[in-house]
């Protein structure tokens, strides 16, 4: 999970700023303040996660989470909010990275071969196309796929294929988990299992399809599996 350290130093790469204090001056923030934040002594509140979010074009769920994170003052209470950071940074980051790069770990297909369901140890839903893989840090990848079937139709599958109802982690857009094992916040960035994520929310015509001239032109649903890490208990 990043702290306050963290995004502090993505607002200094985005904005351009060479130091704290500079950064402090473009947000026109106390110093102080920024200083506090440097050490982990305070943790943002949600006011200024929310313009931390808008600066970094990223949504504040995650930040937030993470700050409760570093608010914890119990280690179970420190555990319960990881693991909800966790599982938010996973609902937000088809298309959006927001861990810190790491090795892939070795038994995950390399970055850009297209995964199967042996490489993945997840079923993958029929006909549903490889649109690319990130780092998830911590020596994970998530794999992105794009799928022309609707949302309940995806949602339904894996119901049924898991055996479980999974979890309706947001209802705009519709986002529904399947968590697959055990997560450790100690050795994994992301829960192992499979994310979907309708696209068609609000009138969207989809998520646009990266490969150019491909079809279909846009997917209404977007499919992300999290491989389990090798050894990791199920």
């Amino acid at each position: 999970m990043k702290s306050t350290a963290d995004f502090l130093n993505d607002l200094r790469a985005k904005l351009g700023a060479t130091s704290d204090g500079k950064l402090a001056l473009v947000l026109k923030i106390d110093r102080q303040q920024v200083s506090r934040w440097r050490q982990q002594k305070n943790a943002f509140d949600d006011d200024t996660a929310l313009k931390i979010a808008a600066q970094l074009g990223i949504e504040p769920d995650y930040i937030m989470a993470c700050m409760a994170v570093q608010r914890a003052r119990t280690p179970e209470a420190r555990s319960a909010w990881e693991r909800i950071a966790a599982k938010v940074a996973a609902c937000l980051i088809f298309g959006i990275g927001l861990a810190a790069p790491a090795p892939a770990p070795v038994n995950a297909p390399p970055a850009d071969s297209t995964p199967t369901e042996a490489s993945l140890g997840l079923p993958i839903y029929p006909n549903a196309q490889f649109i690319a893989s990130y780092d998830a840090g911590h020596g994970q990848r998530y794999y992105l796929f794009g799928s022309q079937a609707s949302f309940p139709a995806l949602v339904k599958y894996y119901q049924t294929v898991f055996k479980t109802r999974g979890t309706l982690v947001f209802e705009t857009p519709a986002t529904q988990m399947f968590e697959i094992g055990r997560y450790d916040e100690k050795t994994m960035a992301f829960p192992p299992g499979v994310t979907i994520k309708d696209y068609t929310w609000n009138g969207s015509a989809g998520y646009l399809n990266p490969q150019r001239d491909a079809k279909p032109e846009r997917f209404p649903s977007i499919i992300q599996f999290v491989p389990q890490p090798a050894g990791a208990a199920r």
